[in-house]
């Protein structure tokens, strides 16, 4: 009876393990042909950004990208500066949780006493 339980348990074990597995595979597949089929070709870049306000052929550089950006932030703060402060602190009481007492352990003798029948 015990060893009967035991192999059983070793094939529920192993088929779960075995799934798992087998769905990390699939997973991995999916992926590898997702990134296949959507990769981009050696001559497919994508065109790189240009400015709008210089000539043609005028490409905006990376540093002209963090500038924006740069300002985009200054801005934003100095308007939340002018707004005035919405967030306030909230504030709050400290509060005792009561403990419980783990009592006599009645229900711990019980469950021994259950697992050595």
């Amino acid at each position: 009876m015990v060893l009967e339980n035991f192999r059983r348990g070793l094939e529920v074990t192993a088929l779960g393990m075995g799934l798992v597995f087998l769905t990390l595979v699939v997973i991995m597949l999916a992926i590898y042909l997702l990134d296949r089929i959507f990769r981009d070709k050696a001559g497919e870049r994508a065109t790189p950004l240009v400015d709008a306000g210089a000539t043609e052929g005028t490409v905006a550089t990376a540093t002209d990208e963090a500038a924006a950006i740069a300002v985009a932030i200054a801005l934003q703060k100095e308007q939340e500066q002018q707004e005035g402060d919405y967030y306030e602190e909230i504030v709050g009481e400290v509060v005792m949780v009561a403990s419980i007492e783990p009592g006599t352990g009645a229900w711990r003798g019980h469950g021994r006493l259950r697992a050595m029948q």
